[in-house]
């Protein structure tokens, strides 16, 4: 079959000059290098072609688009389906930057990027690529939404998207882990969304994996590994559980019954971060921890399937 797999690579940013918007053309806002060497390919991350949908009032500010396209490597150029409106463009660090509504503080499109390459683990050559991760806030109400891009025999490829569904809270987020020990990551895509928030938390999980006789990312159902858990609080109520989970520092954290936990025992309420491995689910109490010193938590196992780690440790 050819199986590809996700791995992180080692790359080098360059971040252009403050961008001034709206603006006819695209505007690059940095550039990353994807692996090592002269013939690395190069990302570009732009913003730009500002327009107004039709219909909208004449003093509202126009969309801009967001771009990635291939300097070295390869040629294309693509937008993604989400834009940011016309407003201060601001950039936290080398890998991110911020789109903030010119007319309103409480709308903003977040963009991350971070290189990726697939490959098959028995060949040297890999397919260079870059994971976009975006988050729009409107107030209290946050999506997000994560998009692949490779550099796939000269060309720009959009290989992977993965939204949030609909409903009062939406939550997701996405994962590079080996999970079938080849040597290599598959793409783990986490999502929740709750309609009644006097229910808990459902999340789902999908695994895929680059497949190289169709070159795609194509879903892994064969592949179903236990779910570890930051878990840092047990309720006996939904509600007890959410008033937690609406803390500063407890963003990424979802409230989990047995419904979608199957290893919590009958009438247990946890308010938990979903994670593959025991390192990532650390990682996140860890964060919490730093936000909030008080905080108290351990990793458990919530749900059944594969241990990733113990497999690990018996190779």
């Amino acid at each position: 079959m050819g199986m590809f797999a996700l791995v992180v690579a080692a790359s080098a940013l360059v971040v252009a000059a403050d961008v001034t918007l709206p603006t006819a053309q695209i505007a690059v806002v940095a550039e990353v290098t994807v692996g090592e060497g002269k013939k690395a390919p190069i990302f570009t991350v732009g913003v730009g072609k500002c327009v107004k949908p039709k219909g909208t009032p004449k003093e509202a500010p126009p969309d801009c688009g967001v771009f990635v396209g291939l300097k070295r490597g390869g040629k294309g150029q693509m937008r993604l389906e989400w834009m940011g409106k016309s407003g201060p463009l601001t950039k936290p660090n080398a890998n991110t930057f911020v789109f903030t509504a010119a007319d309103d503080e409480e709308l903003s499109l977040t963009t991350r990027f971070n290189p990726i390459v697939v490959g098959n683990v028995n060949l040297k050559a890999g397919v260079d690529g870059l994971l976009v991760a975006q988050e729009e806030r409107r107030g209290d109400r946050v999506r997000r939404r994560y998009d692949v891009f490779l550099a796939d025999r000269g060309k720009l490829k959009h290989a992977f998207t993965g939204a949030e569904g609909r409903g009062a809270r939406t939550w997701s987020s996405v994962e590079a882990v080996d999970i079938d020990h080849d040597g290599g990551n598959e793409l783990v895509f986490f999502s929740s969304s709750t309609a009644n928030e006097d229910d808990a938390d459902r999340f789902e999980m999908q695994i895929y994996s680059w497949r190289a006789d169709v070159r795609k990312m194509v879903a892994r159902n064969d592949l179903r590994p236990a779910i570890k858990g930051a878990v840092i609080g047990m309720f006996k109520t939904i509600e007890a559980a959410r008033t937690m989970q609406d803390g500063p520092c407890t963003h990424g954290f979802l409230v989990l019954d047995t419904s979608s936990a199957d290893k919590l025992g009958d009438g247990q309420v946890v308010l938990a971060s979903p994670a593959i491995t025991k390192a990532d689910a650390e990682l996140a109490l860890e964060d919490a921890k730093a936000c909030d010193p008080n905080m108290v938590g351990a990793v458990k196992t919530i749900t059944g399937g594969v241990d990733i780690d113990a497999d690990q440790d018996e190779q």
